[in-house]
């Protein structure tokens, strides 16, 4: 029995890649055909992250690893695609892997590190152990997630946490030890903002109240030190400072003190992998040719033209990077539910 397809190159490819490997698994010798040239498949290049069974299913990323972690390698300076959504359905965005940061604040963050100037190097320095008494590795990338993932601050906050003590190895102080719902009960709604930060006078108690209900007990001398000087520099800080400020507020605001979100089993996945995924370098691969080579491994051809090809829908591919991956993933979610309907047309077609 043969079978012709015809449709966008993502979702042709899939659903002709789960065809063959339903009919194996059910012992049908069917022969399955694109119409269309191999050479007009439109590339998706990495590197890229996400958690996707059906895309790990169909042969794409790295072959020593399991489950539905899709890691596919590309130049080393790079930025990396990633989502957190299962699936790679939605919410794709770039981090860094050349060690400068993507997001804005994060640039902030690696310049003050490496400033030329002893009093702005010390400001960095002081954020890294804060960032590794929590046991978070201070990585751009890490960084981008906590600062740009597209999520509410206590979710990015979460998944950076696993990310990044996932790449240090370091368990890291609870939330709950420096954070504590008497501690910060009574926070005026509102919250606090950059601007508040620039004009804090530490030796006005008024002033700063809203600041120390912010701030655990145990870290407020040493925060609002850090704070203070940061606001005075303007707009070289000003970016991470509000990105800090965001997270302080989402933290302070809860009656009960800080519980960070549970993170789904995609997001937990992709955290865990993401040092992996910077440093996977081999150089750059094409997700759409892992499921041409694959296709083709299964038995599967191409042909100029057919008289009756079963149309599979989908769209054009974006030319943006990251819209691209959604859009391949989008298309590999959608050929895995009309798996069964196309399985069904095959093999018992409508006379």
């Amino acid at each position: 029995m043969a079978v012709t397809l015809t449709g966008p190159s993502a979702s042709v490819l899939t659903s002709a890649i789960l065809l063959l490997s339903k009919s194996m698994s059910f012992g049908q010798r069917i022969t399955v055909e694109i119409v269309g040239e191999a050479n007009n498949i439109t590339p998706v290049t990495g590197p890229a992250v996400v958690h996707s069974p059906v895309l790990a299913s169909c042969g794409v990323g790295q072959k020593d690893r399991d489950g539905g972690l899709v890691i596919v390698p590309g130049h080393a300076s790079a930025p990396l695609s990633l989502s957190f959504r299962e699936g790679g359905s939605d919410e794709w965005f770039m981090v860094d892997r050349a060690g400068v940061g993507i997001n804005n604040a994060t640039q902030q963050f690696v310049k003050l590190c490496r400033n030329r100037n002893a009093d702005r190097r010390r400001l960095g320095q002081q954020l890294t152990r804060a960032m590794h008494v929590l046991g978070c590795a201070p990585e751009p990338a890490v960084l981008d997630v906590f600062f740009g993932a597209p999520s509410n601050p206590l979710v990015r906050l979460a998944i950076a946490l696993r990310a990044g003590r996932s790449m240090d190895g370091r368990r890291g102080e609870p939330l709950n030890k420096f954070f504590s719902g008497e501690e910060t009960k009574g926070l005026p709604p509102g919250g606090f903002d950059v601007e508040d930060i620039r004009q804090l006078n530490p030796n006005d108690p008024a002033g700063m109240q809203r600041l120390l209900q912010l701030l655990p007990k145990s870290t407020r001398a040493s925060a609002i030190d850090t704070f203070t000087k940061m606001g005075h520099l303007g707009d070289e800080c000003h970016h991470l400072l509000r990105g800090l400020v965001e997270h302080l507020d989402g933290l302070a605001a809860m009656p009960e003190g800080p519980s960070l979100p549970r993170l789904t089993p995609a997001m937990d996945t992709v955290a865990v992998a993401l040092g992996s995924a910077i440093g996977s370098t081999d150089g750059q691969q094409d997700a759409m040719r892992q499921l041409h080579d694959v296709f083709l491994f299964l038995g599967g051809r191409f042909v100029s033209e057919a008289k009756h090809p079963i149309h599979i829908p989908g769209t054009i591919a974006p030319h943006n990077q990251t819209q691209k991956w959604q859009w391949l993933c989008r298309a590999a979610i959608h050929s895995a539910e009309k798996s069964e309907d196309l399985w069904r047309q095959v093999v018992d077609p409508a006379q």
